[in-house]
């Protein structure tokens, strides 16, 4: 029995065979992007994004044949910025990939974090306003 999974949102921080392998079973894939520069990436997710780039490289340039759509939650003050985002238009270009979600950064999780006891990293932060997604989106930011 060959399982099949619709939608399938990802960071891609994986080692490259397991996400490759996943990948086989998925039709439709978001994966984040959070930012181009690998040192602000860990400074704010832990981990550098050199192997989710590679990961992102190489199902962008396999024969998988789903749909892979990347985004980035719009973080003022960290990602926020027209080199960011011209990076990754230039990264998506040279791996062939044409589809990018702007997202507006949330505080969602700040409950989830307090149930679990722990403090939400990203509470200083305030939602990305709507204005800010529209200059991107229209590249004058």
């Amino acid at each position: 029995m060959l399982i099949s999974i619709q939608r399938f949102e990802t960071s891609g921080f994986f080692p490259q065979e397991t996400y490759l392998t996943t990948m086989k079973y998925v039709d439709f894939a978001f994966n984040d992007l959070k930012h181009m520069d690998s040192d602000k990436h860990k400074e704010k997710t832990g981990v550098p994004n050199e192997l989710i780039l590679a990961n992102i490289a190489a199902l962008a340039q396999s024969d998988w044949s789903g749909r892979l759509v990347l985004r980035s939650p719009v973080i003022e003050g960290f990602n926020d910025s027209k080199e960011n985002m011209a990076a990754i238009a230039e990264f998506m270009h040279s791996v062939g990939l044409t589809e990018f979600n702007l997202l507006p950064f949330h505080r969602l999780g700040d409950s989830k974090w307090k149930s679990c006891g722990m403090v939400y990293p990203y509470s200083m932060y305030e939602a990305t306003p709507p204005e800010k997604i529209r200059s991107f989106a229209e590249g004058a930011a």
